[in-house]
């Protein structure tokens, strides 16, 4: 019996240390001319992202796996805590569709 009670503990212990799971994901959605894209964070919208960040005016991506690609991307920066910008450079990287 003590022995259990000490199993018991440190189980206890040790699930409640683990940090709690986050759910960040990325849903595409399909807009006026195009697709845009949302970054969700325990079921709450973190990011709306309606047009091709880092290009001037307010363009829809083209496709949707280009909006998923660069929502990916997205995550990936707030993964290592990063600022999620967008720069031209990785939209050209990723070869994303300016013009439809």
């Amino acid at each position: 019996m003590k022995v259990l009670s000490k199993l018991l503990l440190v189980f206890i212990i040790l699930t409640s240390c683990k940090e709690p799971q986050e759910s960040l994901t990325s849903k595409v959605y399909k807009v006026k001319y195009g697709y845009g894209y949302k970054i969700i964070l325990n079921d709450k919208v973190l990011i709306n992202q309606n047009c091709i960040p880092a290009i001037q005016g307010n363009m829809p991506f083209c496709d949707s796996l280009d909006a998923l690609k660069i929502s990916q991307i997205v995550i990936e920066k707030i993964k290592k805590k990063e600022m999620p910008t967008i720069q031209t450079e990785d939209l050209m990287d990723l070869k994303i569709k300016i013009k439809c």
